[in-house]
């Protein structure tokens, strides 16, 4: 599955994930559901051949994602082997 249809799949759920950052520490705070739409999220990414980087930003593309509390987005990239 896409990350794109990740996102498809837990778009009508109301997830609120709220990232911030604090004394050097990523918080990531969320409900069960926004915890596995995050899990579901990297493990697309990392078998998602097509693209190497995927992001959601609680300002722009993804926001419906985000609390308003947040303050951060993600990027996520799979780097690649060359093995």
């Amino acid at each position: 599955m896409s990350p794109d249809k990740v996102c498809e799949k837990f778009s009508q759920k109301g997830i609120e994930i709220k990232i911030n950052v604090k004394s050097g520490t990523v918080f990531i705070e969320g409900t069960t559901d926004a915890l596995e739409f995050l899990a579901e999220l990297f493990l697309a990414q990392a078998h998602f051949d097509k693209d190497e980087g995927f992001q959601i930003f609680p300002s722009g593309a993804g926001k419906i994602f985000f609390s308003r509390d947040s303050t951060h987005g993600l990027y996520i990239h799979r780097v690649v082997n060359d093995n």
